[in-house]
């Protein structure tokens, strides 16, 4: 994170267009990415083993008919402090984590509740050409 008068810039600052690609390119690349900062929005998903403290800001991306979520695990020691599919926005630090294979954790320095995005959904940059079907028309998330 860098400031110049009172504008904070981040290594990796995530939307709907480049989520999936910048998701891509920090696995790909773990150690590169040690200690490089972070601005995302997406929302919590928990699994039953995942520790107190992680869950996964994530979104959802329709990739060949079927939804999946795809996002970053986070570490934050309130993390239960939280509810599953409740938006945030946060800020952080990139890691070396482990969850059943080495990955990248985002350290989590801010988390603020939010609103759902107008387009909630992550655009899949695995295909060669994004396809309409890719943003479900009708989201909702309980």
């Amino acid at each position: 994170m860098v400031k110049n008068n009172n504008t904070v810039s981040y290594d990796y600052t995530l939307n709907e267009q480049n989520f999936t690609e910048v998701l891509k390119t920090v696995h790909n690349d773990i150690d590169g990415n040690i200690g490089k900062t972070v601005k995302l929005s997406g929302y919590i998903f928990t699994l039953p083993d995942f520790k107190e403290t992680n869950f996964v800001c994530g979104r959802d991306m329709l990739l060949d008919g079927d939804e999946k979520v795809v996002g970053f695990l986070c570490e934050y020691e309130k993390a239960k402090d939280f509810t599953e599919g409740e938006w945030i926005e946060i800020t952080g630090t990139f890691e070396k984590g482990y969850y059943m294979t080495d990955m990248p954790v985002i350290k989590v320095n801010t988390i603020t509740k939010i609103t759902a995005p107008p387009i909630p959904a992550a655009v899949s940059t695995f295909l060669d050409t994004p396809r309409k079907e890719q943003i479900p028309r009708n989201f909702t998330k309980m």
